[in-house]
């Protein structure tokens, strides 16, 4: 479990530096916003992104609900697990916005 926390430790500690909210990535939101827009805009476009995810995830429990066998196909995993490795990095990443801390983790 050690390997687990120091693991996620270090995710939290780099997010930031993978993943940037600035002008370059976002010029049009970004272009001289303060240290506090750039914040906020950082919290609003991620949590979209999150809404954006569980849409996608709901799209497919329906599809699978309203077969006759119930089944999930291999195509409705693979996308599956790339939402969730999506909503990982952005939940990584607002909690990094949040301030928040490797030792937070720890508790």
């Amino acid at each position: 479990m050690d390997d687990v926390k120091e693991a996620t430790a270090v995710f939290v500690n780099n997010v930031g530096r993978y993943w940037l909210f600035d002008e370059k990535h976002y010029p049009g939101a970004l272009k001289e916003a303060s240290k506090s827009d750039a914040r906020n805009f950082g919290f609003i476009h991620m949590t979209l992104h999150l809404a954006k995810e569980a849409g996608v995830l709901a799209r497919i429990q329906e599809r699978i609900g309203h077969r006759k066998n119930l089944n999930s196909t291999k195509r409705d995993w693979l996308r599956v697990k790339k939402i969730a490795m999506k909503a990982v990095v952005t939940g990584f990443r607002l909690f990094a916005l949040a301030g928040g801390t490797s030792e937070e983790l720890e508790k």
